[in-house]
């Protein structure tokens, strides 16, 4: 997904978010990164916000770069900048819950704790790296050691912290998304009336 957002020049940017379903119930959000640090974690948005289920189980991870973190880099500044990009998550978000989950009130226990990544990610605990690295599919996150490095890769080709972190090859032939829920929505409205 894309939210645009306003740069310090007052032009619109496009930046990308991913979003994705983790098994687990308590850690959901949004992951907001400042030049590939972590600044703000599991920022509930959107559906999130409300008391019931719906948006359980959604992470997103987005790159801020042209927002402001504060001075300990623990948050970033409360301005309309901010703001908006959180409106835009959360509309992000909700489009995102609504087409995986459809109308649902709340997304079914099962839906949550079924959901599966299509590709496992690793990583690396060596402070000078912190490189994510694909993990083989034969292999639980289970099995993986507690602390892992780019040494303990299976896949030789990356297995060490002096190699440049892998592209996704998702990413790299992904199309732009597209709103198949509304549309369907809108569609279902113009019918009835």
């Amino acid at each position: 997904a894309v939210v645009s957002t306003q740069s310090t020049g007052g032009m619109d940017r496009a930046q990308k978010i991913v979003f994705g379903f983790t098994p687990e119930t308590d850690n959901y959000g949004i992951m907001m990164y400042y030049r590939n640090r972590l600044i703000r974690s599991y920022v509930r948005v959107g559906y999130q916000t409300k008391p019931n289920n719906m948006g359980t189980g959604v992470v997103g991870i987005i790159e801020c770069d042209y927002l402001t973190p504060t001075h300990n880099k623990q948050d970033f500044d409360n301005n309309k900048q901010y703001r908006s990009t959180l409106f835009a998550l959360a509309q992000k978000l909700n489009d995102y819950w609504n087409e995986k989950c459809g109308d649902l009130d709340h997304a079914p226990d099962e839906l949550v704790r079924e959901i599966v990544p299509d590709q496992l990610w690793v990583q690396c605990e060596n402070p000078r790296c912190l490189k994510w690295r694909k993990v083989p599919a034969h292999i639980a996150a289970e099995d993986l050691p507690e602390k892992w490095f780019c040494k303990d890769n299976k896949d030789l080709m990356y297995a060490s912290c002096d190699i440049p972190m892998e592209v996704d090859e998702l990413e790299q032939d992904q199309e732009p998304y597209i709103k198949t829920f509304k549309k369907r929505y809108k569609h279902a409205l113009l019918n009835v009336v």
